[in-house]
Order: structure tokens, then C-alpha cells, then sequence
């Protein structure tokens, strides 16, 4: 199950980006993220969360995917939270 990140697990979404980045602070086309700012998808596997996509919007209107971690690699972790932004992106009047 994939869905937006909520306070119940923002704590653990803020320690696995510091864990892979150093710090809550990505870098990304140039730009300086701070990735508390930004929307984040949350994938779940029986409640609990297994990985996330932090994204933006440029100022084309597209979507950037500014970070992607998935806690256990090379289950479709990563493909879901992909799948989950496009098929959000496709709804009428979304903003991703």
C-alpha cells in the first residue's frame, strides 16, 4: 500500500533520509531541498513503512523525484512509490 506520509510516521521518514543523506537536506537539479518541505509518499507492507518518495514540482509544471529510498531493496518497493506518484500526477486537476 502506498499513501502520503502522515505524522504518525514522520519521525522514522526523517531518519531514514538522514540515515541515506546526512541530513534532512538534498540536493537535486541544482536545487536545495529540504525534504520536511516537500510532499512524500509513504509505502506500507502489512502497516508498516517499508520506503518513501519525497517530489516537487519544477516550475514547468513537472514532476522531480528528489528522493527515493526503499528499505528493502529489490522488492517493488521503489516501482509502487513510482507508480503511486504517476497514477496521483494522472487525476483530474491534480498537482501531483
Amino acid at each position: 500500500e502506498v499513501r502520503s506520509l502522515d505524522g504518525r510516521n514522520q519521525a522514522w521518514a526523517d531518519a531514514l533520509v538522514a540515515d541515506h543523506f546526512g541530513s534532512a537536506r538534498v540536493v537535486s537539479r541544482g536545487h536545495l531541498h529540504q525534504t520536511t518541505d516537500l510532499p512524500c509518499l509513504t509505502a506500507y507492507d502489512a502497516g508498516a513503512p517499508v520506503g518513501l518518495l519525497h517530489y516537487r514540482l519544477d516550475d514547468a509544471g513537472d514532476i522531480e523525484v528528489v528522493t527515493l529510498i526503499a528499505v528493502r531493496p529489490q522488492h517493488g518497493v521503489g516501482t509502487a512509490l513510482l507508480d503511486a506518484l504517476v497514477e496521483q500526477a494522472e487525476l483530474p486537476g491534480a498537482v501531483a
